[in-house]
């Protein structure tokens, strides 16, 4: 299994979808992360309601379901920089990091 990052802007700020090119059979597709230390994944956005408006939950969402549908990105160990210690404990949280190597590229 591949580790794909695409970065997509969101209200014109800039955020990166972390997802595997295979669809996982149980859990979430996709995580999403920006460099302000916020980090979800496709289950858990709707729970960031408290801190954030419904609209950029729904474009955070829909940026997210298009980069994969579309396959943006590049693999993970391709990537100029590595990712924030926090997606990375998400990586690690998914079981993403174990089944590729992925967290070494950090």
């Amino acid at each position: 299994m591949e580790l794909r990052v695409a970065p997509v802007d969101v209200w014109k700020r800039p955020y990166c979808v972390v997802y595997p090119s295979t669809t996982p059979a149980v859990g979430p597709k996709w995580m999403i992360y920006n460099s302000t230390g916020l980090v979800a994944d496709a289950e858990s956005l709707a729970r960031l309601s408290d801190f954030v408006t419904e609209a950029l939950l729904d474009a955070l969402y829909a940026a997210a379901e298009a980069a994969v549908a579309r396959g943006d990105g590049e693999p993970l160990e391709e990537q100029g920089e590595p990712l924030p210690a926090r997606a990375l404990e998400w990586l690690e949280r998914l079981g993403w990091a174990a089944a590729t190597n992925s967290a070494a590229a950090a």
